[in-house]
Formats: structure tokens, C-alpha cells, sequence
């Protein structure tokens, strides 16, 4: 019987020490590797990315892709493929001048006609799909197409294998910034690209890397030994992995599985805070409450009770551990100056609150407020406290309904199950006009003609007291009450070097690398 059991025990020794023994190998190697993996949490469905912005999947299609212009770590417009440009006197003609030294993975020279294609195919893509995006009919024949099927007076045309004219409908002072959205990189839109999983050999590349292997879960992108500035990207291969979930994501990266990957756990901020694992950066994104304008029963005065009823100092510091910013006007400060105007308050204030509600008409032994929103972690914190601070302070009865993604909330809005919304608010690539553009079209004539002055307003001065009106005039209703501005927490080992994030919330990783071990 000893016998045995010393054999047993001796058993459990191989077979548990080969165990240690592998994990430590495992770890090692994890450790010792000279490459980057970065965690985007899902692999995109295609290459194209027109339907649906997802800033995530956008920071493959940047290493992969180049275009005209680019914005640099500071956030300034920069040429990319092309060298230079020359615009108009009266801003509607832009002349882009190719680098020479710019080819196809496949050794093609790229031309200007390779750009006149482009974005033709966009635009065709764009209406053959019904995606309702007007971004570029600022340029001239672009809404003509989008509305008539035409294509002959589109004014982009190639001047000389070197040389792009785009002409547009009149000034517009973002035009190079739209271009440098990862959209506008550029690709061949066609059925390789959209279908990539199974062609991915076949695609023809203009950015830093390529497509070497995939799996479902992960994307191997080594050099692109044709790209014109290959001898400033410091990495021979990085790792694209999707694992989901920021807990997830967190103990991969503690386990060294990764190295890098946006919005770790709000919980786990400090700690990694206190560790230098992370770096926070402002955003175009953040929280907004808006109410259904077609619920009768929730006049203006219940509408500002419950506005007073945010505690948005602490939704930013406790909540949310820091990483937002109290939202004080419709546009953030950091996008805007807007010349002191606080449309809102930084903390809750209760008396203002039940003023203003026992004003209202609201009959709250009868009547029930639903409350939408995301179910996610932050937003369901935020609704929390939300809802916690007007039950408890205006003895309202609350039904609240969380939904798993942003396309089963959208449903819920456009069939107008809510009396009120916790809903993502975003800017985009036009600063500050870009936030107020979220409610053209919802709201009423008076702000969408304000709108269409700003754009074409060339007067700072006359440009700010518009959009400032614009502001106002949301206020006046209160229909659409902003709470926060959240920032974007990259969480980093320390070896990794020349990661940043752009004013369009991507993560630039090509020219990223592992610094060697000490």
C-alpha cells in the first residue's frame, strides 16, 4: 500500500511540476517577446467601415491604409501621401501634390487617379447601401450623386499622374480635417475588401502594415515593405487580439497576453493610476438626458427640476473615478471656449429641483417616468445615481430599462418608448459645430438655420455669438441636457513606446514598439 501510494505521489509531482513548469515558459515568452499586441476587443466585419463608426476598428484600417493627410500627435493637419497642397484664394479649390515615392503593396505606383476612383466608389458605396451620410457634399456634385445618381459633376479630377483638384460647393475650413478621418484612407472598395477575412492575401495595402495571418479571435499585420515611410516604423509585426470585456482585457494584459488596450475597468482606475499603467486623454464623447418631446405631462418646469437634480461633480470624480468632465454647456470646454457660459450646474441643486418641480404639473401619485438607457458599466453608474437622486429627492416613481448595445437603445428612441434617455453624446471632426449637429433636423427650423450661418460664417467674433445662441436656444427648452465629457484611459505596459490617441478617438499604433528589456 506505501508502495503505492509513493508511486501516486510521485505521479502528482511530474504531472503538477509540468504543469509550473509550462506556465512559467509561457509567461517568459509573454514577457521576452519583442512585439506588441494590442486588444481591439472585436475583429471588424470588413474593411470598408462606412456603416458604422467604431473607433476600435478604425485603428486597424489606419495601419493598414494611408490618405491624403493626417493628423500628427499634436493634432495638426499633416500631409501623408500627399506632399503638399495649395488652396484657393477663395478656399473652394484644393490641389494636392502626391509624394513620388508612394506605392501599392504590390509595387503599383499610386496616382491621383487612384484618389478620383476613391472616392467615387464612397460615394456609390454610400447610396448603393443607403448610408445616410452627407460629410462630403461639401464638395461639388457629391449631394447632386447622393440625390440623383449622377456622377459626371463631381468635381474631383485628376490633373496629372501627381496632381488631385478637388473643388467644393463653397469655404469650408474643416475640409482637410474630414479628409484625415480613417474613411477617407486610402483602398480599393471592392468585394476583396469587404469580404478581407478570406482575401486578406489578395488586398492591395498604402499604410504602414499588412495583413499576414487572422484568426477569429486575432490579426497578425507585419511591414509593408512598400510603404514610403517604412524607415520610421520601428515594428516588424504587431498583434491585433479581441478579447472582450475590460476585465477581460485587463488580466491579459497583467498575465502579459497584451500590451495595450483602451477603458480598463472604472474600479480598477486608481490602482493602475497608481502603477503608471495608464494614460487618459480628453474626448469627442460623452453622456446626455434627453426628453420625449411628445410626452405632454413633462412640462418645462419637471424637465428642469430633474435637470437640477444631476450631481454631475460627483457622476465625474466618484462615479466615474476622474475620467470625465463635468459638462457645463452643450460643447466641452476643451473643444470651445465658450466665453464663460454655464448652461449648467457642476452639483445638484435640491431646492432649485423642488422648486421648479412643485411648479410642474406632474401628478405623481398617477404617473410613472421610464427612464432608458445603455446597460453598460458607465452608463448604468450614471443612471444610478440618476435615478437614486430623483426618487429620493422628488418622490417620483421610476421604471427603468437598460439595453445591452447602442442599435436596441437607438430602436427604443425611434419608437419613442421613454419619457426619458440616457443616451451616448458625440461630437466629430467639425469641433465644436460638431456637437451642436446632433439635434439638427430633431429640433426646429430657427436652430437649424442657425446652424447653416455658423458654417458658412467666416467672422470669429460673429461665429462664436451664433454659436452661443445655438446653446441658448437648447437651454430655452431643455429638452437636451448634457452631463459629462468623457476622457479616453489607454492602459499600457510600460515597454511600450509612441502609442497616442487623436482628436478622433483612435489609437495610433504603426509607428508604435516594445522598448527592450532592461
Amino acid at each position: 500500500m506505501k508502495r503505492i501510494l509513493c508511486i501516486f505521489l510521485m505521479f502528482l509531482m511530474v504531472l503538477f511540476g509540468g504543469c509550473v513548469e509550462k506556465n512559467k515558459k509561457v509567461n517568459s515568452y509573454n514577457k521576452d517577446r519583442n512585439y506588441l499586441i494590442y486588444n481591439v476587443e472585436t475583429i471588424p466585419k470588413d474593411l470598408i467601415m462606412l456603416h458604422n463608426k467604431n473607433e476600435r476598428e478604425e485603428d486597424l484600417l489606419i495601419c493598414l491604409f494611408d490618405g491624403l493627410v493626417t493628423l500628427d500627435k499634436e493634432n495638426n493637419i499633416v500631409p501623408e501621401l500627399a506632399e503638399k497642397w495649395e488652396i484657393s484664394d477663395d478656399g473652394i479649390s484644393y490641389r494636392f501634390h502626391l509624394k513620388n515615392n508612394i506605392y501599392w503593396s504590390n509595387g503599383k505606383k499610386i496616382t491621383a487617379s487612384d484618389f478620383v476612383e476613391f472616392f467615387k466608389d464612397i460615394l456609390i458605396y454610400r447610396r448603393d447601401y443607403d448610408i445616410k451620410n452627407n460629410e462630403l457634399d461639401c464638395i461639388y456634385g457629391a449631394r447632386d450623386y447622393r440625390y440623383k445618381g449622377n456622377l459626371e459633376g463631381l468635381a474631383i479630377r485628376e490633373l496629372d499622374n501627381e496632381t488631385l483638384e478637388i473643388r467644393l460647393n463653397s469655404k469650408c475650413p474643416y475640409f482637410l480635417k474630414l479628409l484625415a478621418k480613417p474613411q477617407y484612407k486610402l483602398r480599393k472598395i471592392d468585394m476583396n475588401i469587404k469580404d478581407y477575412k478570406n482575401h486578406y492575401k489578395d488586398l492591395i495595402y498604402t499604410g504602414a502594415f499588412i495583413i499576414d495571418s487572422m484568426s477569429d479571435d486575432k490579426i497578425v499585420l507585419k511591414k509593408n515593405n512598400q510603404y514610403w515611410d517604412k524607415q520610421k516604423i520601428k515594428s516588424d509585426k504587431i498583434v491585433l487580439t479581441a478579447i472582450k470585456g475590460s476585465e477581460n482585457s485587463l488580466a491579459a494584459l497583467k498575465t502579459s497576453q497584451i500590451d495595450a488596450f483602451i477603458n480598463p475597468p472604472i474600479s480598477e482606475i486608481e490602482s493602475l493610476t497608481s502603477e503608471n499603467l495608464i494614460k487618459k486623454r480628453e474626448t469627442l464623447q460623452g453622456a446626455a438626458m434627453i426628453f420625449n418631446k411628445n410626452r405632454n405631462d413633462i412640462d418645462e418646469d419637471l424637465r428642469a427640476s430633474i435637470s437640477y437634480c444631476i450631481d454631475r461633480g460627483h457622476i465625474c470624480k466618484d462615479i466615474l473615478c476622474d475620467t470625465a468632465t463635468p459638462a457645463k454647456a452643450y460643447i466641452p470646454n476643451y473643444i470651445y471656449k465658450n466665453n464663460n457660459l454655464n448652461c449648467f450646474y457642476e452639483n445638484k441643486n435640491i431646492n432649485k429641483a423642488k422648486e421648479y418641480f412643485n411648479k410642474s404639473k406632474w401628478n405623481k401619485s398617477e404617473n410613472t417616468i421610464k427612464i432608458i438607457s445603455l446597460n453598460n458599466c458607465m452608463f448604468k453608474n450614471i443612471s444610478d445615481d440618476l435615478v437614486q437622486n430623483v426618487k429620493k429627492n422628488l418622490n417620483i416613481n421610476i421604471d427603468f430599462q437598460g439595453y445591452d448595445d447602442e442599435v436596441k437603445l437607438k430602436n427604443a428612441l425611434k419608437n419613442g418608448d421613454y419619457d426619458l434617455a440616457l443616451i451616448p453624446y458625440k461630437g466629430s471632426y467639425n469641433g465644436e459645430i460638431g456637437f451642436l449637429q446632433n439635434w439638427r433636423g430633431d429640433y426646429n427650423k430657427e436652430y437649424n438655420d442657425i446652424l447653416d450661418s455658423i458654417d458658412k460664417e467666416e467672422n470669429e467674433w460673429k461665429r462664436q455669438q451664433l454659436i452661443i445662441k445655438a446653446q441658448n436656444l437648447l437651454l430655452k427648452d431643455n429638452y437636451i441636457i448634457p452631463i459629462a465629457f468623457f476622457d479616453m484611459v489607454l492602459c499600457k505596459k510600460s515597454r511600450v513606446k509612441d502609442i497616442y490617441i487623436n482628436n478622433f478617438d483612435n489609437v495610433i499604433i504603426k509607428n508604435s514598439y516594445k522598448a527592450p528589456l532592461n
